[in-house]
């Protein structure tokens, strides 16, 4: 089962996907803000399979979040997928986000930007290897 932290500080939504995904198969841990998914990282014996963060949040931005996660070891190899309201130039260049999710998205979408991201990571962590 993998495992998805869904960061996004619209309540209705995390819980939405979240009861979404586990139809799917997937554990989610929502959390409302960055500074949330940090302590669940920290609280966790095993890091998620994926983090799903909001672009737009209160409090610490996502690309700090992305930059620690990246950084952090145990946790680089994470698939991070953002989403947003806007459009996909909010995202700069060279971000090394695996996944970019435009809001409003369906169950389909959603999932297919898993995989793929997943699938990103994957063949990341492996041109890092080699």
């Amino acid at each position: 089962m993998a495992t998805l932290l869904i960061v996004d500080d619209n309540a209705a939504l995390a819980e939405d996907l979240c009861e979404v995904l586990e139809e799917e198969g997937f554990a989610c841990w929502p959390a409302a803000d960055a500074n949330e998914a940090l302590r669940r990282l920290r609280r966790e014996s095993h890091p998620p399979d994926f983090i799903l963060a909001d672009l737009r949040m209160p409090g610490m931005a996502a690309f700090e979040l992305l930059r620690i996660v990246r950084t952090t070891p145990g946790w680089s190899q994470v698939a991070f997928v953002l989403m947003t309201a806007g459009i996909e130039e909010d995202v700069p260049l060279g971000v090394p986000v695996d996944g970019l999710l435009l809001k409003p998205f369906g169950i389909e979408q959603l999932l297919h930007a898993l995989r793929s991201a997943l699938q990103h990571r994957r063949s990341e962590d492996a041109a890092a290897s080699a």
